[in-house]
Parts: structure tokens; C-alpha cells; sequence
């Protein structure tokens, strides 16, 4: 399982977004959907330790997470996925705080 977790953490990092992590989980390795979500919140979550641990700046991964969300969306858009695309948006809003706050 870590192998699974490491090689999608490589693919993030490399600028492969979610649905093609997701995508490649299931081609490859015959997991389910549901599976390969899971297997890719354990790689974000490496992710997130391991630039914990890295004392990496925290305004360049801000930038870097706005880039990767932003080509989430538009990969969502286009192929006509508008609650991938709205999820997207969501993060977005979580991320940076620009939406309406009730």
C-alpha cells in the first residue's frame, strides 16, 4: 500500500491532478473508485507531512495548491464535470476565503 500511496504522491507532485491519479489508481492497480480516493488522501496526506517536516514556505504551497486546483477545475470543465468543477471551486473558496462568509 505505501508504494501505491508514494507513487501517487510522485504523480501530484509532478502536476498530475486528482481525476488523472484516480484515473491511473484504477487502470493500474484494478482499484475501485472509492479505493483509489482513498489511496489518494493518504498520498496528499504525505504530502502535507512531508512538507510539514521540510519547513517549506508556506506562501510558494499556498501558490502551488491554487495552480493545482485551478487545473482541477479547468480539467473539470472540460470534460463537462460540473461538480468536479464546482468541488473545485469550493476548495478554492476554503483556501483562500474570497466567497461570501455567513
Amino acid at each position: 500500500m505505501n508504494a501505491r500511496v508514494e507513487t501517487l504522491a510522485r504523480m501530484l507532485l509532478s502536476g498530475a491532478g486528482n481525476t488523472a491519479c484516480v484515473a491511473f489508481a484504477q487502470e493500474t492497480w484494478g482499484l475501485s473508485r472509492v479505493q483509489s480516493y482513498r489511496v489518494l488522501k493518504r498520498s496528499w496526506a504525505l504530502i502535507r507531512q512531508d512538507t510539514e517536516e521540510s519547513g517549506c514556505d508556506r506562501r510558494a504551497l499556498l501558490a502551488w495548491c491554487i495552480d493545482r486546483l485551478q487545473v482541477a477545475v479547468g480539467n473539470a470543465l472540460a470534460r463537462n464535470n460540473a461538480g468536479a468543477a464546482v468541488s473545485g471551486i469550493r476548495e478554492l473558496n476554503h483556501l483562500v476565503g474570497f466567497g461570501v462568509h455567513k
